[in-house]
């Protein structure tokens, strides 16, 4: 295997199909910032030691507290994936051993993803919207990482076991969990669905629909 040092970068790039879209100008542009950087890390020969790798802490700590209050416009692509961002933040936040913003406390965060949570189990990407596997355990592992009664407590635990139930594809349909109604079930479902078991402790929850999606 190729150390990754020695990677070579234009291995990397983006696969061009010759369509030119807002998108794919967008993706160039990130790349060519990107590769710009690893590029000089790669120069720096890395393979000879981490010493030119260093985390500005703060930088990074400043940057996801703006992310907990306002984001800009472009952000509304991810209207749908809202709890992810506050997972990405709080566990980002968790990692670098630092406090949530003055402004947002951690009963907003809590108070925020209550309102994702579906009344008959499970959470959505946003106010309002549909409950979806993905975002279900994005909410729970916010939730886990911000520790807590409070935020433990406001996971409906009864309820979200049962649209877990219901995210169950028998073994003799293949197995698995689908993300929501009428979706396919694959493999990193079923990892979230056993992440999100073991974050909130359903051991006999999980033991059960394990019997009922088999191997």
């Amino acid at each position: 295997m190729v150390p990754a040092h020695e990677v070579v970068l234009d291995d990397l790039s983006m696969i061009e199909d010759g369509v030119i879209t807002a998108t794919s100008t967008e993706q160039i542009n990130l790349q060519e910032r990107i590769t710009s950087i690893y590029q000089n890390l790669q120069d720096a020969g890395l393979g000879e030691g981490a010493n030119a790798l260093v985390l500005n802490r703060e930088k990074h700590v400043s940057y996801l507290h703006g992310g907990l209050q306002r984001l800009p416009e472009g952000f509304i692509v991810l209207d749908s994936s809202r709890p992810w961002i506050c997972f990405w933040i709080v566990h980002s936040l968790a990692l670098l051993n630092a406090p949530l913003p003055e402004e947002v406390p951690q009963e907003a965060v809590i108070d925020f993803l209550a309102t994702c949570q579906d009344p008959a189990g499970g959470f959505a990407g946003g106010p309002l919207q549909l409950p979806h596997l993905a975002p279900t355990y994005a909410a729970v592992a916010s939730l886990v990482t911000l520790g807590g009664q409070a935020a433990l407590s406001s996971i409906n635990r009864e309820f979200i076991y049962r649209f877990l139930q219901q995210r169950t594809v028998r073994s003799d349909d293949g197995g698995g969990f689908t993300v929501c109604e009428g979706n396919q079930s694959t493999k990193v479902v079923s990892t979230k669905v056993a992440c999100t078991l073991t974050a909130r402790q359903f051991e006999r929850a999980k033991r059960s629909c394990c019997c009922k999606v088999g191997k």
